[in-house]
């Protein structure tokens, strides 16, 4: 047992007693959140089937969960106010538009129902030399996401979390993703079902080459 475990489970103890009847959990993945017994049902969506998952998550020794229903986490295919309670841990950090997946999940909720979004402390993850994003900049790409520069976002990511600076050749190669990504957007998109699903593959695409090249 880890040393956080005894905190984790006093969390989830306190966050599940606002859990009753019948309920979604979005990306679960490999754990899923422990529900009390006041929940009558949950229902698993991910964005890939079991079999995609397993072969995107390769790194997960647990094994990918079973899942009901495939689908992008910001276009969930249930009636508006039809759920008690949403589950999300874990997702909203890697949702290129948080405010519409809030907005989305809260909408899929009946009244009184409860939505549980867990996040990281940025404090010990992974990408905790990023800046933080302002609110001001989530509400502008919320309201015109037209103007979202995937391309800035993965200059950001690959400056601060892999150290390439800007003018670094490697970086350069890098900030081809955008292009990548539109070039393989009628395979991504029938292969693996979402835009979100799209531009990680095109990421990890350019992850495994610019490894190669930087070796």
């Amino acid at each position: 047992m880890g040393k956080g475990a005894p905190l984790r489970w006093w969390e989830n103890r306190q966050m599940g007693r606002h859990l009753r009847g019948r309920g979604l959990e979005v990306g679960a993945l490999w754990k899923r959140f422990p529900v009390p017994a006041t929940v009558e049902r949950v229902w698993y969506a991910d964005r890939l089937d079991v079999e995609g998952l397993a072969e995107h998550f390769t790194g997960h020794v647990k094994g990918v969960l079973p899942i009901d229903l495939v689908a992008d986490a910001t276009r969930l295919p249930v009636a508006p106010r039809s759920l008690d309670f949403l589950i999300a841990c874990n997702i909203l950090e890697h949702l290129p538009f948080p405010l519409a997946a809030l907005r989305h999940w809260h909408e899929a909720l009946a009244p009184g129902g409860a939505l549980l979004v867990r996040v990281p402390d940025k404090r010990y993850t992974f990408d905790h030399r990023r800046p933080r994003t302002p609110l001001a900049h989530l509400i502008e790409e919320y309201e015109h996401p037209g103007r979202f520069d995937r391309r800035a976002h993965y200059a950001d990511f690959v400056e601060h979390v892999h150290g390439r600076a800007p003018g670094d050749p490697r970086l350069l190669s890098w900030l081809h993703v955008a292009l990548v990504e539109v070039i393989v957007t009628d395979y991504a998109e029938e292969r693996l079902g979402s835009p979100a699903a799209k531009a990680d593959y095109a990421v990890n695409l350019f992850l495994s080459g610019a490894g190669k090249k930087s070796a």
